[in-house]
Order: structure tokens, then sequence, then C-alpha cells
């Protein structure tokens, strides 16, 4: 599972950031982000909500037939994703 800090901006180099990534002194970046850096900046965005959990729901509470069901599964699946699904652990 992952974090997400809130309030936190991405640092511009690893000596600006709060976390350091566990890394030693020396091999910091003081000029720019590492490669292998794992923090993944989170754009701008309004309420995120589990997309599957709510096409679930759709399946179940709505006639397939339904223009409804249709309709919001296409506005589902051409949304943008903000945060990609991981694996559960």
């Amino acid at each position: 599972m992952s974090i997400y800090i809130k309030g936190m901006g991405m640092p511009k180099s690893c000596s600006d950031c709060k976390i350091f990534c566990g890394l030693p002194y020396q091999l910091r970046d003081k000029k720019g982000r590492r490669p292998d850096c794992p923090l993944v900046p989170v754009p701008p965005h309004g309420r995120l909500i589990d997309a599957d959990e709510v096409m679930e729901r759709i399946a179940r509470d709505t006639p397939l037939s339904s223009t409804f069901e249709r309709i919001t599964r296409r506005y589902i699946d051409t949304s943008p994703t903000i945060i990609e699904e991981e694996a559960q652990e």
C-alpha cells in the first residue's frame, strides 16, 4: 500500500525533501531528483473515488439494458486516472 502526505508538495531536489527517502546524505541529488526517486506527483484533482466500486454498484443495482448504466459506465471508463490502481497486499 502507498501513502499520500496531504499538503506536501513535490520537492525539487533530494536536499529539499522532508522524507529524504532513506538516502545517505552523500547519495542525495542536491540539484534535482534522482531518477530512482519513489515519489510521484499527484496532479490537481477533485474528489477521488473508487471507480471500480461504483461500476460494481451500478451493475448490481441497475438493469443491464439501462441507458443510465451505459452512459455512466462510459463517463467512468473515459475519465482521467489520477492515481493508478495498485495490487492488494
